[in-house]
């Protein structure tokens, strides 16, 4: 699957002197938070797949 870098925003997220990353889906709004990088990428991946299956239009 090919990577689009505007689907999704990501933000640094900051909780309890825990550091995060959160994505939001530009597609569906639906937000994702991890740890890492590669476990935000691999969210990330994996919801692009269900968001997509779930468009009739794509």
């Amino acid at each position: 699957m090919e990577f689009e870098e505007y689907d999704f925003t990501r933000n640094p997220l900051v909780q309890n002197q825990v550091f995060y990353l959160e994505s939001k889906c530009a597609f569906c709004g639906f937000s994702i938070v991890a740890h890492s990088i590669e476990e935000l990428v691999e969210l990330e991946q994996l919801h692009r797949a269900a968001c997509r299956r779930s468009d009739p239009a794509a």
